[in-house]
């Protein structure tokens, strides 16, 4: 067990080889039946390798433990949705990250496990909002903070940060800050009191801050700021980032002074969400990183920081990321972007006229296709990816998804084209004008 909590140390601390050997030696000390104790040491193997790069190692770890024993109890077989979950929300895989978490709620429904049905509800709730996909979002989110008991307290107020964000920009600020102060009780009552919890309430603090600066009160979020505490813990796998807030306060100041003191701070975010492969997080650094070279008048660099946030996070489909980042800023940045790239800028939000996405397409031009059912963009990237002779894993770890994604994708790509090996496809869709001959 000791060893279980030497990989999790090493793990918050982005020593991924030193987790590996915690972890292994952890699971040669337990006993087979200490399932529930096995599963974290599993969880600090899994996550290790996605830090390395190479999430597919970890995934199959978890699938040859399912696949060996089919008889798991239903409570580890939802332990183990959940390290799949938070594997894929760090790699930025929203595709791979859905069906374990459905997996995750149908299991704890089906064994009355409140804690899994949360885990579940909380990850299919963050999926939905950075999709866009708000309503259903607000539905699985809810669920969470109107059963406060039964949740974990850091994916009790994740989830409500979730929630206000849902709320601030339609016009339902009350809303947003009754969720927060809601969770802020429950975390003095329930677990300050009982459990000594205190990095709960440290995050609804901080992000106070950043829901103040979302409502426009900067004074306010200045204010709240003296007293947030922003670094009780490394930057992980939780939808809120606290040490992103610090960073916009300074942006929203917009001095000469604030500014360079907000990029030496993302500067130093970035090192550690790089080394240790958090895709999800560091989409929002390099669009931050972005805004931040704009505002000082070195567009050229704003752009690079802004495409290279775009391509992390466009096979994901994450959306929201660019557009809280607020108008005017991100708006006029990505519409200058667009001008060189053909990407979609957002729209204004409202009820009535949703968000586009801001980052389709990224080719310069979608070829026209003598096709019944054309290929999709993702499609079209993997088979240009396919004409340059790369395997799976290759075209997997170009395009940021699992290798899973690209046999799906090389599945449909084989059926559209009506062709049944690679380089068919490749040849064929040469020939329709689909590809550009070399």
């Amino acid at each position: 067990m000791i060893a279980v909590l030497h990989g999790e140390q090493h793990i918050l601390s982005g020593e991924g080889d030193r987790a590996i050997e915690s972890a292994e030696r952890a699971l040669r000390l337990l006993p087979a039946e200490a399932l529930h104790i096995r599963s974290y040491a599993i969880a600090e193997q899994v996550l290790a390798y996605q830090m390395a790069g190479d999430i597919g190692a970890g995934l199959k770890i978890i699938n040859e433990i399912l696949n060996a024993r089919a008889l798991l109890p239903g409570i580890t077989q939802a332990r183990m949705m959940l390290w799949f979950c938070i594997a894929y929300w760090m790699e930025g895989d929203l595709n791979g990250l859905k069906q374990p978490a459905l997996q995750c709620l149908k299991l704890g429904e089906q064994h009355a496990l409140p804690e899994s049905i949360s885990f579940g509800r909380y990850f299919l709730g963050v999926l939905h909002y950075v999709r866009n996909e708000l309503s259903e979002a607000e539905r699985y989110l809810a669920a969470v903070v109107d059963d406060p008991f039964t949740v974990r307290p850091q994916y009790l107020v994740q989830s409500a940060f979730a929630l206000a964000r849902i709320y601030t920009p339609h016009g339902r600020d009350d809303e947003a800050s009754n969720v927060i102060e809601s969770v802020i009780s429950h975390s003095v009552i329930s677990h300050i009191m009982e459990t000594n919890d205190t990095l709960a309430l440290a995050l609804a603090r901080a992000f106070q801050v950043e829901l103040a600066l979302r409502q426009r009160k900067i004074p306010e979020a200045q204010r709240l700021s003296e007293h947030a505490a922003y670094d009780l813990l490394p930057p992980i796998w939780l939808f809120y980032v606290p040490q992103l807030t610090p960073v916009k306060l300074l942006l929203a100041q917009n001095t000469s002074d604030s500014l360079e003191k907000a990029f030496t701070l993302l500067a130093q975010i970035d090192g550690f969400v790089s080394k240790t492969n958090r895709k999800t997080i560091r989409i929002d650094v390099l669009a931050l990183q972005a805004l931040i070279l704009d505002a000082k008048g070195k567009e050229p660099a704003a752009m690079e920081r802004l495409t290279e946030s775009l391509v992390l996070a466009r096979p994901g489909g994450f959306i929201r990321n660019f557009v809280d980042m607020g108008p005017p800023n991100i708006e006029n940045l990505l519409a200058a972007f667009s001008d060189d790239e053909q990407v979609v800028a957002p729209e204004s939000e409202s009820a009535d006229h949703p968000v586009a996405s801001p980052y389709q397409p990224l080719r310069p031009s979608t070829p026209s296709q003598p096709l019944l059912e054309p290929l999709t963009n993702r499609e079209l990237d993997v088979l240009e990816l396919l004409a340059q002779r790369l395997q799976n894993k290759e075209i997997a770890d170009k395009l940021f998804v699992s290798t899973e994604t690209v046999k799906a994708h090389l599945k449909n790509i084989y059926q559209k084209l009506s062709v049944s090996k690679r380089r068919e496809a490749v040849e064929k869709a040469k020939a329709l004008g689909i590809l550009s001959h070399p």
